[in-house]
């Protein structure tokens, strides 16, 4: 053996003490899973490998109270879980050692819900009288249990007030006087403040503010004839000139919510009122601009 082979065996000697005497840290091989959405099950299944075949462990878990964490095998873990409550995000870290090295994998999970939104849902009252009270309860729903709608209105006219009253409820309330007469656009913001979801809805009606209705007590009424009054399954209403071929009709139960409507009516017209329990309802008519020609109570026997 010559000098220059002992002085290779001499260096390859040393570099493969050198080199067995080096650690490989503990990978992970598996990529998080960052997403959920409500109700339904979240899973990672979590591994890891050691390149210098090392006994590894999980240690370091930092993981939401409703995930749970089960180690499978000494490289092999499982994240699992439902959300109880709502988030806009989790951070999840979980340490893996071989005893000389450790590596982390840290994460957000993100909760998406698939019915997340709010929705107004009450049907608006959306006539007020001259010197009586209007008021319209409002409700919503909303899809996070953890926080309620707020509900807010700019450009309220004078005589009208919004209030909070509870869990998803407002009141819009007031009483119109006599210079209030007239048509105004509502517009009800219903939102959820500090909610991950940001939740927010609109509901948008006009609200006609109309002079005190008086009964009907006659069967030939601003050009229309309306009988029989009172009236029991039927209603006939009749235009009397031409000018009021092209006419509309609206019957409103007594919190001002339109339980029939009836658009663009030429001559004679039989309302069915067959449907309608016994009580006292409101008949409007209006021609094919919206323009009320009548507003009247009326009685169902």
């Amino acid at each position: 053996m010559n000098m220059k082979t002992y002085f290779i065996l001499i260096f390859a000697f040393i570099f493969n003490l050198n080199a067995s005497g080096q650690n490989n840290p503990p990978e992970f091989t598996s990529e998080p899973v960052t997403e959920v959405y409500d109700v339904e099950l979240y899973k990672y299944l979590i591994t890891a490998s050691d390149l210098d075949g090392d006994s590894i462990a999980f240690i370091d878990i930092i993981i939401p109270e409703w995930l749970s964490f089960f180690n499978i095998e000494r490289d092999t873990a499982y994240l699992i879980g439902t959300a109880s409550q709502f988030f806009d995000s989790a951070y999840v870290n979980i340490g893996i050692t071989d005893g000389t090295d450790t590596a982390y994998q840290a994460f957000n999970i993100y909760l998406y819900c698939p019915n997340c939104g709010i929705s107004i849902f009450s049907e608006p009252v959306d006539t007020g009288i001259v010197n009586e009270d209007y008021e319209y309860n409002i409700y919503a729903t909303n899809c996070d249990p953890m926080y309620y709608a707020i509900f807010e209105c700019e450009n309220l006219p004078s005589w009208l007030n919004l209030e909070n009253v509870g869990y998803n409820m407002a009141v819009l309330s007031g009483i119109p006087g006599i210079d209030d007469i007239g048509t105004y656009e509502i517009i009800i913001r219903a939102y959820v403040p500090n909610s991950p979801c940001n939740n927010e809805n609109f509901q948008l009606f006009d609200l006609k503010v109309l002079e005190k209705i008086t009964s009907i007590y006659k069967s030939s009424i601003n050009n229309f004839i309306i009988y029989p009054i009172p009236c029991k399954d039927r209603l006939s209403i009749i235009p009397g000139n031409e000018a009021y071929n092209n006419y509309n009709i609206k019957i409103y139960d007594a919190l001002g919510r339109i339980l029939l409507s009836v658009n663009n009516l030429r001559q004679c017209y039989k309302l069915d009122m067959s449907f309608l329990a016994k009580g006292m309802y409101v008949l409007e008519i209006s021609d094919e601009n919206n323009n009320v020609m009548l507003l009247d109570k009326l009685i169902k026997l």
